[in-house]
């Protein structure tokens, strides 16, 4: 006599058997793992809608599961190795905490590598043969750049280099703190999940980065300054995909996982950077207990210029090392 559990299992491999037949292959299913909170845009209006193309396009072959807010390991220096040892299928990875693996990728980070956001990303991507060397042991499924970072202070106001001098300046990379110390500043790296205790005790006087930061982590509470026309600088991110598991996929999809990727993904992040950043900016130019202070032009060249070294440093150190960061630098421009 059959027991239920027999009964149970035969049904279920003939579904197994039955999708099989339908499809070619049985269901996936990937985890998608990132260090942003659930509330954050990239959570609700990037990777979920992702997701969900994804399991519509593969015909249900393919589905994407979120591990949010470090669900699979937390800090977002960690979610490359999530990737590389298969813990997670797709992580969500910050060049900027992986220097050493992305020393081109971080190319699009130095000051007026790019125009914009939307041409740096589309700019990345063209680009992609010249970063090849670094997405060598991880499938790249998406890479943009975020809107161009901002100097953030938490009681001085700086409207010209020598307001900077000595200050301790949170640094999103390595090649952002080549240029704050150029400015005379001290950089400090440190994740965004520490900035508002280190702001509020005084660790750090203030930081480069995205103005989304503000709202993702509550940073108007703690700083009172917001300096605009230091020269851009972009922060990249990117979806890393663990390379075994790519290539236990079908062609058919991998197609879908690469297009949505880099059509989905890519585009939609740094629209969405764009946008939250024009909006978090109204609001703090709105709000009584906060000050946006614009650089003037002899300040912004002041600035600039001084970057301007360590730029060409950077891209001498890159070129004699055998790598081709000049003549990408002059891609993304």
């Amino acid at each position: 006599m059959k027991t239920i559990r027999n009964i149970l299992a035969a049904g279920a491999c003939t579904v197994a058997v039955a999708l099989y037949a339908t499809t070619g292959l049985l269901a996936q299913e990937l985890r998608l793992a990132h260090f942003s909170p659930p509330t954050h845009f990239l959570h609700t209006h990037v990777f979920v809608p992702f997701a969900k193309a994804v399991n519509e396009e593969t015909k249900g072959s393919l589905s994407v599961r979120i591990f949010p807010a470090g669900e699979l390991g937390a800090g977002p220096a960690e979610q490359l190795n999530r990737a590389l040892n298969g813990i997670a299928d797709i992580a969500l990875v910050l060049p900027g905490y992986n220097t050493s693996q992305f020393p081109m990728t971080l190319v699009a980070e130095l000051p007026g590598a790019s125009p914009d956001p939307k041409t740096g990303t589309e700019r990345l991507w063209e680009s992609t043969d010249l970063l090849a060397d670094e997405y060598s042991k991880v499938k790249m499924l998406a890479l943009w750049v975020t809107d161009p970072a901002i100097l953030m202070m938490r009681d001085v106001p700086v409207n010209s280099l020598a307001d900077l001098k000595g200050k301790k300046i949170r640094v999103p990379s390595a090649n952002a703190a080549a240029v704050v110390e150029a400015w005379g500043a001290a950089p400090v790296f440190m994740p965004s999940v520490d900035l508002y205790n280190s702001l509020q005790t005084g660790v750090i006087d203030g930081m480069i980065g995205s103005v989304t930061l503000v709202a993702n982590y509550r940073l108007d509470e703690v700083l009172k300054y917001y300096i605009l026309g230091i020269p851009p600088t972009f922060t990249s991110m990117n979806l890393a995909m663990n390379q075994a598991r790519w290539n236990s996929l079908s062609d058919d999809q991998k197609a879908v996982l690469a297009k949505l990727g880099r059509e989905m993904v890519s585009n939609e992040a740094t629209r969405l950077y764009a946008a939250e950043a024009e909006e978090v900016t109204g609001r703090l130019r709105a709000a009584p207990n906060e000050t946006v202070i614009e650089l003037s032009q002899d300040a912004r060249a002041e600035f600039a210029k001084t970057a301007e070294p360590v730029v060409a440093a950077i891209l001498k150190r890159l070129d004699d090392g055998g790598h081709k960061a000049s003549q990408l630098a002059e891609k993304l421009k």
